[in-house]
């Protein structure tokens, strides 16, 4: 698709200087969660 970028960065800096805000978790936790998440559901429905 035309409007797709190849890579997509974040970078959360300009939200903790304007917001005072930073993640509760890091990127590599997140991933983990989000693995064992999908993980479990395919163990639970089979997909």
């Amino acid at each position: 698709r035309p409007a797709e970028v190849d890579t997509l960065l974040a970078d959360y800096s300009k939200a903790k200087k304007i917001l005072k805000w930073e993640p509760k978790i890091s990127f590599d936790d997140l991933v983990t969660s989000m693995v064992e998440s999908d993980l479990e559901f395919i163990k639970l429905y089979g997909y």
